[in-house]
């Protein structure tokens, strides 16, 4: 089976958490991916390599695991929220915005986290990417259109429910849509 992910992903989970440590990622394969990752995960899809019983709700998200031949953990995340919820970060882990937008935020201390006080917050958009490290307190949302990739060096564990089969069967069909629009769609353009 092909790669699924794009090349700089392993790079993204093999950073340390040391800031001088930034990987090596070229222009081209930071900007090129989008595209290409959407039409391989729609292929995913399309293969019934899903498992809605192993679909779960956590941190905002609907979780829906993808069957990859890399050796990381990797999930189609679809919003369930707009709310910015809090998520606490286990392993190495790279989220990939497919679609739609994903507000992101990330604390020093966890009451900074309480009080709304970021130390760092960002907005990404379709074909835009960041990588989370264990310890990291983070909060993200995003809005009913938001789609992401995530990989993980280990599978997420803490979940606040599974799928149903009529869940599942909606969430695929949204991530479907709004995939199969990144598959067309330039880098920079909305979706």
């Amino acid at each position: 089976m092909e790669a699924v992910l794009p090349g700089f992903v392993g790079r993204l989970l093999a950073q340390s958490r040391d800031p001088s440590h930034i990987p090596d990622i070229t222009v081209l394969a930071a900007s090129d991916w989008l595209s290409p990752l959407a039409s391989r995960v729609l292929h995913l899809l399309d293969t019934g390599t899903y498992r809605a019983t192993e679909s779960f709700l956590a941190h905002g998200y609907a979780y829906l695991p993808l069957k990859t031949p890399e050796e990381c953990t990797v999930y189609l995340r679809v919003s369930d929220t707009r709310a910015l919820t809090f998520w606490p970060v286990h392993a190495p882990t790279a989220v990939l915005n497919m679609a739609g937008t994903t507000v992101m935020e990330m604390y020093r201390e966890p009451d900074d986290e309480q009080e709304g006080r970021p130390q760092y917050a960002r907005t990404l958009g379709a074909g835009e990417f960041f990588a989370a490290h264990p310890g990291t307190l983070c909060a993200t949302g995003g809005t009913v259109s938001t789609v992401q990739v995530l990989a993980t060096s280990e599978p997420v564990t803490d979940r606040e429910g599974l799928l149903s089969g009529e869940a599942y069967a909606a969430f695929t069909r949204r991530g479907r849509r709004y995939l199969e629009q990144a598959s067309r769609t330039p880098v920079g353009a909305p979706c």
